[in-house]
């Protein structure tokens, strides 16, 4: 080495070197974090062109925040892939050479990866937007079923007059017990009592709450496909109550 200060190409090609062995340890899946911040080090200290770095234990400490161990064992792992390569000693502290022959191994493997991680997300996707259509098409099914349950069960329109306003045991309450200014009729806490099985559970807001929560209240039974599938529409849609799971817990059982 001479002490003439290096010149422009020479710093360009320093620092070329330094952004290459930079991109290929940190692309390499065998490396750690901890990895690349010794390699860093020691590119901070190498000589050019010879690419020969003396960099101690103490100094390597002092520049990365990482234990001796971990200094000791990142060395260990740069020098099993090649780019440390011990090349002398000075005093008791070995010499290291930087060598970057992964630089286009590297890059080609960040090249597959992509592609791969790519197809993964739209794999993803896809399955996501069949769960949205499926859950779509269910809730449809289920409201056409319910309309045409609630015709089945439609009044003449030459009948409705004669249908009474209250159901029979309110009729026979209102004739047994006359009401007083203040008083509660003697059901008036079983209907309240009775309310929340009517108020549907709330939409979940994600495929692992909708999974999660059908679970806990299907846990222990069994349930066939379309009823599944119906009730799994009900509680995304927002629609399922406690009646309707009771009425199900007891058809399963």
């Amino acid at each position: 080495m001479t002490d003439e200060a290096p010149s422009p190409v020479e710093r360009a090609s320093k620092a070329s070197f330094k952004l290459d062995m930079i991109e290929t340890v940190n692309a390499d899946p065998q490396m750690q974090p901890s990895d690349l911040a010794v390699v860093a080090a020691h590119l901070c200290v190498m000589s050019w062109p010879e690419r020969r770095a003396w960099l101690s234990t103490s100094k390597a400490r002092a520049m990365t925040g990482l234990s001796e161990r971990q200094i000791v064992n990142s060395r260990a792992r740069i020098a099993k892939r090649g780019y440390l390569v011990q090349d002398g000693l000075y005093g008791t502290t070995k010499i290291f050479r930087l060598e970057n022959d992964r630089l286009e191994d590297m890059r080609q493997h960040v090249v597959i990866t992509t592609e791969y991680l790519k197809e993964i997300q739209k794999d993803r996707q896809t399955e996501r937007r069949r769960l949205a259509r499926v859950v779509h098409a269910n809730s449809a099914e289920t409201e056409n079923a319910c309309h045409a349950a609630q015709g089945d069960c439609d009044v003449p329109a030459n009948s409705a007059g004669n249908i009474p306003s209250l159901p029979p045991q309110d009729i026979a309450l209102k004739e047994e017990e006359p009401f007083r200014e203040g008083a509660v009729p003697s059901n008036g806490y079983a209907a309240a009592k009775d309310d929340h099985l009517h108020i549907p559970f709330p939409a979940p807001t994600s495929e692992e709450e909708l999974a999660e929560t059908f679970s806990k209240l299907f846990a222990d039974y069994e349930l066939g496909p379309h009823a599944m599938a119906r009730m799994c529409t009900l509680l995304a849609t927002g629609r399922l109550t406690p009646a309707i799971v009771q009425g199900q817990r007891s058809d399963a059982a």
